[in-house]
């Protein structure tokens, strides 16, 4: 295929790829080949494997293979590569969002219709996925992917399907998860300031004043923490349920520094007041 053909496809058992894929690094200027053989071969399972019930669930097929690539360039290029990666995939996020959930991308209409759909299923799907992947863990989320794999091997699924088998594998209801992120739009500011408050035994009282800036369409999280020592960062999770909050966290000695979600697990903005 020649290099002027800019796509690529992954029927069952056979990836094709662009022509671009052969050229050389240092003719294209560019490292994404890593990616996009990566997101062609994930979809032997996500697309293949496994179908799509109806274009709502597109996503399924285009966001997981999107994330498998992430996954792939984060252990093969390295984490600064795919904080690369996640930022080109939250800044096509943002431009799309505000046109529609990702699960309606494909009843977008007008002339950036096109560019909005792809923006959602391919950019915001997977940041939403490695979302899922980070509160769930490494490990948990790797053994409830292939569970999905294999409960539903040969057939078309829908979102649904697929919240009741997370929800079922984890004992946890991801329904809200899903309201906010996959049905819903919206992705937020989150504003920060914190102090320390010196205990009586030498401990120090940790407060972390968390806004949103949109207080109608608020979003519930799992906040990372970062606590800056001189020797050593601590983090902890913490939940983030409404448009004003504090965090409270007890910590031995007072920390030179409080940020929060210094690896951009959230599809946010983290702004840190002055």
């Amino acid at each position: 295929m020649g290099p002027q053909v800019r796509f690529s496809q992954s029927p069952p058992g056979f990836v094709q790829l662009t022509g671009l894929a052969f050229l050389s690094q240092a003719q294209l200027e560019s490292d994404f080949v890593h990616g996009l053989i990566a997101h062609e071969a994930a979809h032997q399972w996500w697309g293949n494997q496994i179908g799509w019930a109806s274009e709502d669930d597109e996503w399924l097929s285009e966001g997981f293979a999107e994330y498998a690539s992430g996954i792939f360039v984060n252990e093969y290029q390295g984490a600064k590569r795919f904080q690369r990666t996640l930022q080109e995939w939250k800044r096509a996020a943002k431009v799309a969002d505000k046109e529609a959930p990702i699960i309606a991308a494909h009843l977008l209409n007008g002339p950036n219709a096109g560019d909005f759909r792809t923006d959602l299923i391919y950019n915001k799907a997977p940041y939403v996925l490695h979302m899922l992947r980070v509160q769930l863990n490494d490990k948990k989320y790797v053994e409830v992917m292939r569970a999905v794999q294999e409960a539903y091997k040969g057939r078309n699924i829908s979102t649904e399907m697929l919240l009741g088998q997370i929800n079922k594998l984890t004992g946890q209801d991801f329904t809200f998860f899903f309201d906010q992120w996959i049905w819903g739009t919206g992705i937020p500011t989150f504003r920060y300031s914190w102090r320390a408050e010196k205990q009586g035994d030498g401990k120090s009282l940790i407060v972390v004043h968390v806004s949103q800036d949109d207080k109608v369409n608020v979003k519930k999280v799992m906040m990372p923490v970062h606590i800056h020592f001189k020797d050593k960062t601590i983090p902890s999770y913490q939940p983030v349920v409404q448009a004003e909050q504090d965090i409270k966290i007890m910590s031995p000695s007072e920390p030179k520094d409080v940020t929060l979600d210094d690896d951009h697990t959230l599809l946010a903005d983290v702004v840190k007041a002055n």
